[in-house]
């Protein structure tokens, strides 16, 4: 394009994590396509890297990743839909819980001061008799 070459990302960099971590990322997903692919996570050291792969072989480059019959696309959302929630749910339930536990222990610092507040007002009126 106008004297330039350009290649598709899958052939210089299948898993593109560098240009989201130069931008600050420390939170990043990955969704490969082939579960044997490898991030170099130590070239990411302040990043937490979630990766999703599939669980089961694509069917090969032709039969697989390029298979855009209807019945493939389906088949590999599916089991995107299936890896992706295996991943995730874990990931979901202990955001839930600390969300649950930041909850109780702000109602046991308000509960706390509320009893700090009625204590000092008790040995207030009780110096006052």
């Amino acid at each position: 394009i106008d004297g330039r070459v350009y290649y598709d990302g899958g052939l210089t960099d299948n898993i593109p994590v560098k240009p989201v971590y130069d931008e600050g990322c420390d939170l990043i997903l990955v969704v490969q396509l082939d579960p044997l692919a490898l991030v170099a996570r130590d070239h990411f050291p302040n990043a937490e890297i979630l990766t999703i792969a599939p669980q089961e072989a694509q069917g090969g480059f032709w039969g697989g990743t390029l298979d855009f019959s209807r019945e493939g696309a389906e088949r590999r959302v599916q089991q995107g839909y299936a890896d992706a929630l295996r991943i995730l749910q874990p990931v979901a339930a202990m955001r839930d819980l600390q969300q649950q536990i930041s909850t109780q222990l702000t109602q046991a610092r308000n509960d706390e001061q509320a009893f700090q507040h009625k204590h000092q007002d008790l040995l207030k009126l009780s110096s006052q008799h």
